[in-house]
């Protein structure tokens, strides 16, 4: 029985691993070369338009800041996504689509970026909107952002529940629950 109960668990997570899909927006390689401001044009970085990678979309938000969210290499030769005090960035995500997960790789530990909704803790932000805002308390600098999508309306991701619609094409064909604790775990069809 708890082989049984462990392969229906495991097939689950198999299933529920095929909806969700990630956009990487790696500054410090950046295999999509955006353009990467340097010494005296550092403007040349300056996020004029939005990123879009999948099915997810990067806008620079200016707000208070007095410059704009930019892509830079620094005098270390480490290229990052600057966002300057009181500026802000916006992850949208495609139309029927919603960001579960937003992972940060800081250049340093501080994460300081207050999310117009979800919560965060230890780099990564989780909830289940179409749009969060971050918005800088202090000069930061990002290496690697990783952002995951899943069904707008299948898929519910909080710390410790995690719940999604399967489909059958377009109808509703089970929905599953999983939740844990330190010690136990739960699940639900």
């Amino acid at each position: 029985m708890k082989k049984l109960f462990t392969l229906i668990v495991l097939m689950m997570l198999g299933i529920v691993g095929l909806k969700a899909q990630t956009a990487v927006f790696d500054f410090e390689n950046n295999p999509e070369n955006w353009p990467v401001g340097e010494g005296v044009n550092f403007a040349d970085g300056n996020l004029n338009n939005p990123l879009t990678v999948g099915e997810v979309t990067l806008t620079n938000v200016q707000g208070d800041a007095t410059q704009p969210a930019r892509i830079m290499r620094a005098n270390d030769g480490i290229s990052a996504l600057y966002v300057y005090k009181n500026g802000s960035i916006e992850f949208s995500a495609a139309t029927g689509r919603a960001l579960t997960k937003v992972e940060v790789t800081m250049k340093s530990n501080t994460f300081d970026l207050a999310p117009s909704n979800g919560t965060v803790e230890d780099n990564v932000w989780t909830g289940n909107a179409t749009n969060v805002l971050f918005t800088a308390s202090a000069n930061r600098q990002m290496l690697k952002i990783v952002v995951t999508t899943a069904d707008e309306n299948d898929e519910t991701v909080k710390p410790g529940y995690y719940a999604i619609t399967l489909r059958d094409g377009n109808k509703p064909y089970v929905k599953v629950e999983l939740t844990a604790t330190q010690r136990t775990g739960m699940h639900r069809y």
